[in-house]
């Protein structure tokens, strides 16, 4: 058998992702106090939609990382990924083919937990925080955030993301939500309006 159907070979394989500054070794500019005021503010409520990029944050930089929570590509290729940022805050970051940073946005301190991503057909770049009632659709042309929908059954929505483990967003624009049950994981199946 192992002759006639032969397995493929795994090879282990690395993305890195390098800023410009990257390979000189530059330490993050330190922000001036008013700017920490600022950015501590735009951070403290529950909502991505009315944050507006501070004079400190250049969008189109890659800024330097220490980790990446979770990557997913679009249907033109490009990538978003969410970056742990040197100075601990997180960020959604578009990046393109060649690399350019299309867009940044900041993730609020207050959706804690791991971050998860996932692309709707709609052309919307799915955000949820593990252990975060809420979910939002962020544009993935230009990172403007018009979905928001969470357990609060807000507009109507019935989504469900208590003890979730997981999500995604199937090829009709249907969310599959796994979660914690009975010593296993349930999936549920939710429309994209929740």
């Amino acid at each position: 058998w192992s002759l006639l159907h032969p397995v493929r070979a795994i090879k282990p394989w690395i993305l890195e992702l390098l800023g410009e500054d990257a390979a000189e070794g530059l330490a993050p500019e330190e922000p001036d106090a008013e700017e920490v005021d600022s950015d501590a503010e735009a951070s403290s409520g529950d909502t991505l939609e009315d944050e507006a990029p501070t004079e400190s944050v250049d969008p189109k930089r890659l800024p330097p990382f220490s980790d990446v929570y979770d990557l997913v590509v679009g249907t033109d290729g490009t990538l978003y990924a969410v970056l742990r940022t040197d100075t601990w805050t997180t960020e959604l970051v578009a990046l393109d083919g060649e690399g350019t940073v299309r867009w940044r946005k900041q993730i609020p301190e207050s959706h804690t937990g791991a971050p998860r991503l996932s692309f709707m057909p709609s052309g919307h770049v799915v955000l949820w925080c593990a252990g975060t009632p809420v979910l939002f659709g962020i544009r993935a042309s230009d990172g403007v955030t018009e979905i928001e929908l969470d357990a609060a059954n807000r507009n109507g929505a019935r989504l469900d993301l208590r003890q979730g483990a997981w999500l995604s967003c199937d090829l009709d624009g249907t969310l599959v939500v796994g979660t914690h049950a009975d010593g296993g994981i349930r999936l549920s199946r939710f429309g994209p309006d929740g």
